[in-house]
């Protein structure tokens, strides 16, 4: 699987309205492909390394068929009312936004 990213984001925590995400599952890229180590990640510096530090995030999920991971698009973090959110669909809703990633 080639995904052109600093990072693959392939899991999610909630908070309790399941309206913000809490922290994230993380794994670096090398060469386009997924790490199988993670690490677990605030939503701040998921936020911080998209808007300051010009790192590049993608969700992706693994293909229980194949073990094969797949690309469910690229994040961005969206600020609506002052508030940022981290999107991977566009949407004008509070909260974030990343598509069907599992929760953690």
């Amino acid at each position: 699987m080639f995904i052109e990213a600093n990072y693959a984001i392939t899991a999610k925590q909630m908070d309790e309205k399941s309206k913000q995400i809490v922290a994230l599952e993380r794994r670096k890229l090398k060469e386009h492909t997924v790490f199988t180590s993670c690490e677990i990640v605030s939503r701040q510096q998921v936020i911080d390394d998209i808007t300051r530090n010009n790192q590049s995030y993608k969700a992706a999920v693994l293909n229980p068929d194949s073990q094969d991971w797949v690309e469910c698009g690229d994040l961005r973090v969206v600020i609506i009312e002052g508030e940022a959110y981290i999107r991977s669909i566009g949407s004008d809703i509070h909260d974030d936004r990343l598509g069907g990633l599992p929760e953690f």
